[in-house]
């Protein structure tokens, strides 16, 4: 699909979702808005989990946990 026709708008994707730790990742469709000002959407292709997020996924680590540590700030 274009970015032209998803410009401005919601789109809907595929995302495995970790909802605890030590339980399988679900897939599960979900709504991404539009990118805010300063922001941009990128299609993602391929993607893999750090030593971190397994590490968490896990329940190696007991905290509160936001996944993908690199989007963090």
């Amino acid at each position: 699909m274009s970015s032209s026709v998803t410009a401005g708008k919601p789109i809907t994707c595929k995302a495995m979702i970790a909802r605890a730790a030590k339980q399988p990742l679900v897939c599960e469709t979900i709504t991404v808005d539009p990118p805010k000002e300063g922001e941009v959407r990128v299609k993602v292709i391929a993607n893999a989990l750090c030593h971190t997020d397994i590490y968490t996924l896990d329940g190696f680590d007991p905290g509160e946990n936001t996944w993908g540590g690199q989007n963090n700030k």
